[in-house]
């Protein structure tokens, strides 16, 4: 990158491996001295192999006295039970340090016998040795996917995991557990953080401040390549879907009561607090190219445009940052709605007499242009 591209003050890091351009990189950054500091790290990779050996053990041996010492381990501080496993990691052929977290998660988490840890651990190593076959362990664990059945009118655990887990891969940032819990639609006896600890800790985890995570990019993205596909058909339709759910929330905020939002089944739980995620999210997902089935999200966003965009307006809330976010994702929206707007009926929208209001017969892209120029009049009064 350092060679090919021009700099700028937001690098901070060079990261390279091949030597060669080592000479070349270092030219390179001397040139923009004045300008920023950087810092160039070689990876020398001719490392001697017994060092790298000692590394990777070094690691095992800290995740396994890490592990011991969680108090939620009970059992697995006993000194012999540390021992075995240390043991076992020495005799096991090498893996990645992923795997190794992994695999002594899962151990603590299905085995209820710490005695038994270090055969476990060698039999991860033999039947389970890559870290898509660790994530397909989990999964099973935490549900049967031959039984999963989301439309079901008997909502299972099953079904709770599996929701969140897609929800919480599909959107563009980590969400709160109040707003995980709202898109996912999770009814008031769930708590999600016992789904979490319980059943997904090999995929998600919440830390201190609320927020859930993956706990590691690679689970994020083995449930968006393997698994969107068992909630709903397409893969084109989860999008449609968060944004058709983020709609309905944000519908339901400013006291929409509209045959749409009415006519789905949402469980009522009024304790989930200021939700930021689906006042204007929902516009990134419903422009999302692979975004096709959102005839009934476009429905609503058109309601909500039309009837309460004053309402809406102030759930933004006047940090200019935010609305040249919202125009930003509107113009886009604009742009994907015309692209089809050839085959799309007028949208007939109620008038209000207000401010804001939209004209009551227009095309879902007039709309949207309208809301443009209404929002770029209110960015120039913050």
């Amino acid at each position: 990158m350092a060679t090919t591209t021009q700099l700028s003050n937001r690098v901070k890091w060079v990261l390279s491996a091949d030597c060669e351009r080592w000479t070349a990189c270092r030219e390179m950054l001397n040139l923009f001295a004045t300008k920023a500091q950087y810092q160039l790290l070689d990876l020398d990779t001719e490392l001697v192999q017994e060092d790298i050996v000692q590394i990777v053990r070094d690691y095992a041996g800290h995740s396994v006295v890490k592990m011991s010492s969680n108090a939620s381990a009970a059992g697995y501080q006993n000194e012999h039970v540390r021992r075995s496993l240390l043991e076992t990691l020495n005799k096991v052929p090498l893996n990645n340090f992923l795997w190794t977290d992994m695999a002594l998660l899962s151990i603590v988490q299905t085995s209820t016998m710490p005695w038994n840890a270090a055969s476990a651990l060698e039999d991860l190593a033999t039947n389970k040795s890559t870290v898509v076959d660790l994530y397909d362990a989990a999964l099973s664990f935490a549900f049967n996917l031959e039984t999963l059945n989301v439309r079901s009118s008997v909502t299972s655990g099953t079904a709770h995991c599996k929701i969140v887990l897609v929800i919480a891969a599909a959107v563009y940032r980590p969400l709160t557990v109040s707003e995980l819990v709202a898109l996912s639609e999770l009814p008031p006896a769930v708590d999600l953080s016992v789904l979490v600890d319980t059943l997904l800790p090999t995929f998600l985890r919440i830390s201190d401040d609320g927020i859930v995570r993956y706990t590691h990019t690679s689970g994020r993205d083995y449930i968006k390549r393997n698994h969107f596909s068992l909630l709903w058909a397409k893969d084109s339709a989860i999008h449609s879907e968060i944004a058709r759910r983020c709609l309905a929330l944000v519908l339901k905020k400013v006291g929409c009561s509209c045959d749409h939002f009415a006519n789905h089944n949402h469980h009522k739980n009024d304790n989930f607090g200021r939700i930021d995620y689906d006042i204007y999210m929902w516009i990134k997902h419903l422009s999302e190219p692979s975004s096709k089935d959102n005839g009934e999200a476009l429905t609503l966003a058109v309601h909500l445009l039309g009837v309460h965009l004053e309402e809406w307006l102030a759930l933004l809330g006047f940090k200019r940052n935010t609305i040249l976010r919202c125009l930003c994702m509107m113009r886009r929206l604009h742009t994907s709605v015309t692209a089809k707007a050839g085959t799309q009926q007028p949208a007939q929208i109620e008038r209000r007499h207000n401010s804001h209001s939209v004209p009551n017969s227009s095309t879902t892209a007039q709309v949207i242009r309208e809301v443009i120029t209404v929002m770029q009049k209110h960015q120039y009064n913050l």
